[in-house]
């Protein structure tokens, strides 16, 4: 949705931070396998990493303007929230992810409801309200990278 607008060393980090997210709960399914693969091909990167990396300590240096940090933010919940299933682990991981990108909370509470609301938005693109809705979503989520309200 917006990761190609993220320079090629912050798709790296994201790559890594969405892979702390799914290994969080300690399962590794093909379903979050597929997933990863899937945000690889949208950001036209190599579905590669260093599991160290994925292990150390959250690195989020290379977020460095308020947009980048939106993207993060919001396309790791996008990405948390695409599914039925999310795991309290991983609730707990991407909140750790969000505070080291130095969001308060009601900014993460802000940012986890639209990653819920555009899920809903995604199941049936042809359904007209729910097509209405996710361009509302896009407007929204535009507005906040922009930060015009900070």
């Amino acid at each position: 949705m917006f990761l190609n607008e993220l320079n090629d060393e912050q798709k790296r980090a994201f790559l890594v931070l969405a892979s702390r997210i799914t290994q969080a709960d300690g399962e590794d399914s093909s379903d979050e396998q597929e997933a990863l693969e899937d945000v690889c091909a949208e950001m036209e990167i190599p579905f590669e990493f260093d599991q160290r990396a994925v292990l150390g300590d959250i690195d989020v240096a290379m977020f460095d303007s308020h947009r980048a940090r939106v993207i993060a933010a919001l396309e790791l919940m996008r990405f948390l929230y695409a599914d039925d299933y999310v795991h309290e682990a991983e609730v707990a991981e991407i909140r750790a992810i969000c505070h080291a990108l130095r969001f308060p909370e009601p900014w993460i509470a802000t940012m986890t409801e639209w990653a819920k609301r555009m899920a809903w938005a995604e199941e049936d693109p042809l359904d007209a309200q729910r097509s209405e809705y996710h361009a509302a979503l896009m407007t929204y989520a535009n507005r906040v990278m922009d930060d015009i309200w900070r």
